[in-house]
């Protein structure tokens, strides 16, 4: 809209700061779940929208009738809302980017990372990197590489979650935003350590909890300090760790915050399992748990799958392995719900394996086939060999059990079956050491 006097430019400028503050605090409104509270500030929005005729400012309305949707899980609603922010490319770029990002977590939260990867790219090429950024551009870059982070990580792209990082680091340390850089450092310590690069982690780790100690995040550095002391004990560091452990602890206690005790007491578990007190380790892992399940909190999944492997790791040393499998069935539920397909794969072949051992072949089967299949359709060539491997070793146990029908008693049946079960359940725990090694 175009603007003739002085007049009208201050009406513009403060059209805009007046809805930028709706939009602002209609988000703390969703965070805290009070959606009808933001649907009110929307409505306002709309008002100045259509009073000042700046059709631009509307679309600051249906950004927050979007992430209302997303937030309730209503996705086709959600959907909607966000492409109808696509249009606004031409008058106001931050929104449509928004929207883009919206679309890339609905297509994450549908499985197809493949979509969410073209969508968040796709939000990229809106910005112009030959001129200096706005703040806005600014902020829409640090969630965008963040994203795509995440995305390859749930894809199981390690290698280029960690270029997106190392992207958001670089652009965080020019920005000099202390509170995304802790982020950003902590992220990339947790991906080096999930790839085994525990030296590289610990010195992200150090960095961030450095941050945090300067700006007093207390939070941060209680979830930072257990993930670190996980680090210095896959280096073989006890002591160092059992110190930074405690502290981790310590300060989990003090806020109250059940997540982050359940973490701590994880990583716990993680150092009395290596110094092999598996008993110990066990009542540790099955606390942390515990914790974990009162708290029904989602972004606490990454946190009770970890405990979960951790508690599989111990019970394959307690012989618990009917546990294990109750253990892996929960494990499977929360990675399907969370659509992380390298978990969910990984524990779809543990599942068809117990199901092998107890007989029930054309289930083995089945899982294992969706495996291969989704492992193809996501371009993950190691789950996908690794599923077919295990689905051959299935053929050849179910071909066995029938010659047991034609040719042995009922009673010599049940003897040698028995027999293949054990053999069955050994080839299970040699399994799971092998993939829990490479886990992440």
């Amino acid at each position: 809209m175009p603007f003739s006097n002085s007049n009208d430019s201050s009406s513009f400028a403060r059209a805009i700061q007046k809805t930028d503050q709706l939009l602002e605090s209609a988000e703390l409104f969703i965070d805290q779940g009070d959606f009808s509270a933001a649907l009110n500030n929307a409505k306002e929005i709309s008002s100045i929208a259509e009073e000042s005729n700046i059709s631009e400012l509307g679309a600051k309305a249906l950004l927050i009738e979007a992430q209302i949707y997303l937030r309730k899980n209503e996705l086709e609603l959600a959907e909607e809302k966000y492409y109808a922010l696509i249009d606004y490319q031409y008058l106001d770029c931050s929104l449509a980017i928004r929207g883009l990002n919206g679309l890339a977590n609905i297509a994450a939260l549908k499985g197809d990372f493949t979509g969410s990867e073209q969508f968040l790219l796709q939000a990229l090429t809106m910005i112009d990197f030959q001129k200096g950024q706005t703040a806005k551009e600014n902020e829409a870059i640090k969630r965008i590489l963040a994203n795509l982070s995440v995305i390859c990580r749930s894809k199981g792209d390690l290698e280029k979650s960690l270029f997106y990082l190392e992207q958001s680091i670089e652009l965080c340390e020019r920005l000099k935003d202390e509170s995304c850089l802790i982020s950003s450092y902590a992220n990339a310590g947790k991906l080096y350590l999930f790839n085994l690069l525990f030296e590289k982690a610990v010195s992200y780790f150090m960095k961030a909890i450095e941050l945090c100690e300067q700006i007093q995040a207390k939070v941060y550095l209680a979830e930072i300090s257990s993930y670190y002391a996980e680090s210095l004990i896959m280096l073989g560091k006890f002591e160092q760790a059992e110190k930074i452990l405690k502290q981790a602890a310590s300060l989990a206690e003090e806020l109250r915050l059940e997540y982050l005790i359940a973490l701590a007491k994880s990583t716990k578990a993680i150092l009395l399992f290596e110094k092999k007190a598996y008993r110990e380790s066990h009542s540790q892992i099955n606390e942390a748990i515990r914790y974990l399940q009162k708290t029904q909190e989602l972004e606490n999944f990454e946190i009770l799958v970890k405990s979960l492997e951790v508690k599989i790791k111990v019970g394959l040393e307690l012989d618990l392995l009917r546990e294990i499998h109750e253990d892996i069935k929960q494990a499977l539920r929360i990675t399907k719900e969370q659509t992380v397909l390298p978990f969910y794969l990984i524990f779809l072949n543990l599942n068809s394996m117990f199901l092998a051992a107890e007989m029930d072949f054309n289930k083995a089967k089945e899982l294992l086939q969706r495996a291969i299949k989704l492992s193809r359709e996501n371009n993950l060539p190691i789950h996908q060999q690794q599923s077919k491997d295990n689905l051959e070793l299935i053929s050849r146990l179910e071909k066995v059990d029938e010659v047991y029908d034609f040719v042995i008693s009922q009673q010599k049946r049940k003897q040698e079956k028995a027999k293949v079960q054990e053999s069955t359940l050994n080839h299970i725990q040699d399994y799971i050491k092998m993939v829990l090694e490479t886990m992440q």
